[in-house]
Parts: structure tokens; sequence; C-alpha cells
């Protein structure tokens, strides 16, 4: 490795393979800008390098290319969908990258080189660090397929309640990294395809082994994605069932008093001539009445099938 403690305190550092391949790794901070100011590179490809936002992709000039990967977030504390970006400039015999927050894919590719089993060429450098994007990636979206299991199985029985919001944060999450890996996808199959001086035959296997892991990763999030909008639709479909429901039976309570209210409503007027003012028993007989009348009435609501068996 190139430079010294000063070097690694100020977040740039470079690896010098015996082969002559070269691979400066820069903090994007006040230092890095500065040391990307003066290394030379196009300033189009050191604004693209800085900008804020990126989305993987592959842009090719003459004989270099400017990469930008994402990875998921294993930083203690972070979510994994907050995946974690490294642009690069790749060029014969030099790959510059650019990183704002650490990525385990890229720190596996620093304690290889410092080992002296680092990448021998830029075109091994992107194919390893792709793969090792796919491998750190794998556990998460097989994490979420157990979760997405685990809610599924939870649905055979009709007295668990799934917690909505968590289906929200499942959903949420499989959307985020969605959006970053079908990009991907496509970028490592262009670099697959490409034909560039420092991508070797080696180097293009391991690229198709890459794009071939994030296919099939790109692919499980889309049917995650499917699966938790159908466990959404369901949730929602039985609460739209337990509703109807309660209404359906509120409706049934209020059909069978209606009747007795009118009733005890048209007894309740204070006027005169009402049968019964002066009978001891008169209230009693206004009772019994009443439980016949409803009695009639909830054989009626059976009689035309408003009122089932199963929801007496």
């Amino acid at each position: 490795m190139l430079g010294g403690p000063e070097m690694r305190q100020s977040m740039i550092e470079e690896w010098q393979h015996p082969s002559g391949f070269r691979w400066d790794h820069v903090k994007l901070d006040v230092a890095g800008r500065a040391w990307l100011d003066q290394s030379g590179l196009d300033p189009l490809v050191i604004e693209a390098l800085a900008a804020p936002d990126t989305r993987p992709r592959a842009t090719f000039y003459d004989d270099g290319a400017v990469v930008f990967l994402r990875g998921v977030n294993t930083n203690e504390g972070a979510e994994a969908e907050d995946m974690v970006s490294v642009r690069m400039w790749v060029e014969p015999g030099r790959v510059v990258s650019v990183w704002l927050r650490p990525l385990r894919a890229v720190a596996q590719l620093r304690s290889a080189s410092d080992l002296g089993s680092g990448p021998d060429g830029p075109g091994a450098f992107v194919s390893q660090l792709a793969l090792n994007l796919s491998e750190t990636a794998a556990p998460v979206i097989s994490d979420l397929a157990d979760r997405v299991d685990a809610l599924e199985e939870s649905l055979v029985d009709p007295a668990v309640k799934i917690p909505r919001a968590a289906l929200t944060r499942l959903r949420r999450t499989v959307i985020a990294l969605r959006r970053y890996f079908s990009p991907q996808r496509d970028a490592l199959s262009e670099l697959h395809h490409v034909h560039i001086p420092w991508i070797t035959d080696q180097d293009r296997d391991r690229l198709a082994e890459a794009t071939d892991r994030m296919a099939r990763l790109t692919e499980e999030l889309e049917a995650l994605g499917h699966r938790t909008q159908v466990l959404q639709d369901h949730i929602a479909a039985r609460q739209a069932d337990d509703l109807n429901r309660q209404m359906y039976l509120l409706s049934v309570v209020a059909a069978l008093f209606l009747p007795l209210g009118f009733v005890t409503g048209l007894l309740g007027v204070n006027v005169g001539g009402l049968p019964g003012t002066h009978s001891d028993i008169a209230f009693w007989i206004v009772c019994a009445l009443m439980v016949a009348l409803g009695l009639l009435q909830w054989w009626i609501f059976r009689a035309a099938g408003i009122v089932r068996r199963g929801d007496d």
C-alpha cells in the first residue's frame, strides 16, 4: 500500500499491485474533493464522482468508464435498504473509487489488498467488487423472504392479526432495494458485454456470474414485492369483511328495534285516550307484546335469510 499514516488519516488510501495496477480509495470530504481536483481526471468525471446522489450505472469514455454501484448497508444501527454507494473511475491500470460511508464489499477488497492478494487489474477489481456486493446482499434478501413466509403462514389462522405497520415496513424495504438492484443488474450486464481493453476474459466470466447473481436477487425482490402486495390486499379484504360483518350486525339490530321503538314512542305520547292507562297489568302486557313482536321479527328475518344460523 502506498502512503503512510498521514494518508490514512485524511481517508485517501492507495494500493499498488506488483502488476502495476493502482487503486486510489478516496473519501468524499473536503480533502478528498481537493485530491480529486488535482488528480488529473476530466472535470465531468470529477463532478459525476462527487454527485450528491447516484444510481447504479456504467458510462464509458474512450478506454475508461464511470461505474456506480450500491451495496446493502451493513453498518451498525443502519437499515439494509439505505444502500451505500461506491463511485468509480476505471481506466487501464488504475481505479479511483469514491465513498461517503463504509461498505463491507469494499472493506473486503481493502483487506485483500493489504495482504497482497487484491485484484491485479481494473477488470478484476470491478468484477470482484460486484461479486462481493451480491454475496453481501444475498443474506438480506433471504431474511426478507423468511419474514414474508412467516406473515403468509400467519394468515392460515384467522384469529391472528397481522400488524399492518410491520407489513408496511417490509414493503418499504423491498421497494427501496428494488430501486437500486434493477439498474445495478443492467450496469453489470453492460460491463459484461462491452469490449474494453482492461476487461479480460476471466474478468468477463466473473462479471457474468455477478450479473447472474444480481438478476436472481432482483427477481427474488420482484417476487417478494408481489407477495407483499397480495398480503396487503388480503389484510385489507379481511378488515373490510370484519367491518361489513359489524355493519351488518348493527343493521339487523336497528331493524329489530325500529318497530319496537315506533310502538314505544306511540304509547309514550302525552295525550288522553291511551288504552290501559288505568290498568295495573297494562305495562306487563305491553312488555309481553314487545317480546312477542321481537321474536316474530327474528323469525321473519331467519325465514327471509337476512339472519343466518351462523350469525345467531
